[in-house]
């Protein structure tokens, strides 16, 4: 094999060099070519898609040129389409009309874009400005109705 490479003019040689590497190439990229995802891996991707992803922001919902609520978490992972949002390491604040601040935090939480709800899970904990303490593992602000609902291992104590 290397006899007859070496009686190969340099042309030939040329040739072999940029023909070799290219056909490797060319069958590379026909075996890499990914298999189209089947419908339900396509309806998936098309989801995630619409997901958008925050570490550390802030969410504040507004009325009227009033703040209503403010959230900030770890991390958010905001539906574009539905605008709800799921949220890790959340803290906020809502502000009542009487002017009494509540804070609350949680392991998690989230926003519903439909209802404007605003829920804490996971150790959820409210405090008003004036001592009372609201503790449970889900803790739902209804917007609706401008009132707390907790669920599961419900405790409140007052200062």
């Amino acid at each position: 094999m290397i006899e007859k490479l070496k009686e190969l003019s340099l042309a030939q040689k040329a040739v072999l060099a940029i023909v070799v590497p290219l056909a490797g190439v060319i069958l590379w990229a026909v075996c890499a070519v990914p298999a189209l995802p089947d419908k339900k891996a396509a309806e998936e991707l098309a989801h995630k898609a619409k997901i958008m992803v925050y570490e550390n922001n802030t969410m504040r919902e507004e009325q009227d040129g009033r703040v209503i609520w403010e959230l900030k978490a770890r991390r958010t992972e905001m539906n574009g389409e539905t605008r709800s949002a799921t949220c890790e390491a959340i803290t906020g604040r809502f502000y009542m009309e009487d002017g009494t601040v509540v804070t609350g935090r949680a392991r998690g939480g989230g926003y519903d874009g439909k209802t404007k709800d605003v829920f804490l899970e996971g150790e959820a904990v409210i405090e008003t400005d004036d001592g009372r303490r609201l503790t449970a593992d889900k803790i739902t602000w209804n917007a609706s109705e401008q009132k707390a609902v907790a669920e599961g291992h419900v405790h409140l104590t007052k200062k």
